[in-house]
C-alpha cells in the first residue's frame, strides 16, 4: 500500500468482501477506484473509500436494493434518502406484524395439539371451563345445519376472503366454528347464526371480532357434521340432567385430529359447547 492506495485485492481483503463484488460496485458507479492503470488495467482504491464501502453495506443490510443505493449516490439532497428510509420502515413494520402473526399461529397450534392428541370418544359429554376466545365472525349465508360440511367450507372460504379485504392475517384457517343462537337452541328450532374463524387476543379490539367469554361450558364431542342436530339434542338433554342454566349461544368447533392420515385428509371431529351456570349449592347454615 503506497500513498493510502489499495489494490482491488487489498481492498477486498480489508473489507471482508470479494473482488467480484467490488467490480460490480464499480460497474454500477457506486464505488469506483480512484485510479486504473491504463497499461495493466489494475484498479487502485484510496483507503478512505472503505467508508463508502461500509455505507453501501449498511444500506444493503437494512434492505435497500443496489439500484436504490445507486440512486442515493447520484442525489444531492437528503429528501430522497429520507423517503427511502420511511418506506423501508413501513415495509419492515408490515413484515414484523406478519412474522408475529405467524409466531402466534404456531403457538396457538401447539396449544391446540395438547388438547387434541387425546380427543375423547364420540358422544362424550362434560362440563369444562374455557378461557376467553376471540373470533372473526360473519353472518351465516345459509342454514348449514340442514346441509353438509362442504357448505361450511364454502362459507369459510368467503369468510377468509372477507378477512383478507379487511387486512387480517390468514394464519388461522384451521380454527373454525359456527354459532347457534341461545333462543333457537332452547326452542328446538336451531339454525346457523354466525361463522367464526378463531384468532388470538391481539385482535380483541379490532372490527368484526366477537368475544366468546370465559366460563363453564357444557360440551359434547362428535365426528360427523351431518349429525349435528342429533348431538345438539343430546347436549340439551345433558344440560337438563345437570340442572344447568344455559346463558349464551351454542358454539360448534372443528377440533381436527392428530392421527396423521386423518389430519391430512381433514377428517371431522367436532365439539358442541354452550355456556352454562350450575345451581347454587344450598346454604348449610340455614
Amino acid at each position: 500500500m503506497k500513498n493510502n492506495k489499495l489494490t482491488i485485492g487489498q481492498m477486498a481483503k480489508m473489507n471482508h468482501t470479494t473482488i467480484s463484488t467490488l467490480r460490480l460496485y464499480d460497474k454500477l458507479g457506486i464505488l469506483k477506484p480512484i485510479y486504473v492503470n491504463p497499461n495493466s488495467n489494475y484498479r487502485y482504491y484510496d483507503i478512505r473509500q472503505c467508508i463508502t464501502f461500509r455505507a453501501i453495506q449498511f444500506h444493503k443490510n437494512i434492505g435497500l436494493s443496489l439500484k436504490e443505493v445507486e440512486n442515493i449516490s447520484q442525489t444531492d439532497t437528503f429528501s430522497y434518502v429520507e423517503e427511502l428510509y420511511y418506506r423501508r420502515l413501513d415495509e419492515l413494520s408490515k413484515q414484523i406484524e406478519a412474522l408475529n402473526a405467524q409466531q402466534r399461529a404456531i403457538i396457538r397450534s401447539l396449544h391446540a395439539i395438547r388438547h387434541i392428541v387425546d380427543l375423547p370418544p364420540v358422544g362424550t359429554t362434560s362440563l369444562t371451563y374455557f378461557d376467553t376466545e376471540y373470533a372473526y365472525t360473519k353472518p351465516a349465508e345459509r342454514d348449514y345445519l340442514k346441509e353438509d360440511s362442504g357448505s361450511v367450507e364454502l362459507g369459510i372460504s368467503h369468510l377468509l376472503e372477507d378477512m383478507e379485504k379487511n387486512n387480517y392475517s390468514y394464519e388461522y384457517a384451521f380454527f373454525i366454528g359456527l354459532t347457534v343462537r341461545r333462543e333457537d337452541f332452547l326452542s328446538n328450532s336451531a339454525r346457523s347464526d354466525m361463522l367464526c374463524l378463531y384468532v388470538d387476543r391481539s385482535y380483541a379490539d379490532k372490527r368484526h371480532i366477537q368475544e366468546q367469554p370465559q366460563g363453564l361450558y357444557a360440551c359434547i364431542y362428535f365426528d360427523t357434521f351431518s349429525r349435528i342436530g342429533e348431538y345438539m339434542d343430546k347436549l340439551y338433554q345433558f344440560c337438563q340432567e345437570k340442572n344447568c342454566t344455559i346463558t349464551g349461544d351454542v358454539i360448534c368447533r372443528w377440533m381436527g385430529t392428530m392421527n396423521l392420515q386423518r389430519f391430512i385428509n381433514h377428517e371431522e371431529f367436532l365439539r358442541l359447547q354452550v355456556p352454562v351456570t350450575l345451581p347454587e349449592p344450598p346454604d348449610i347454615n340455614v
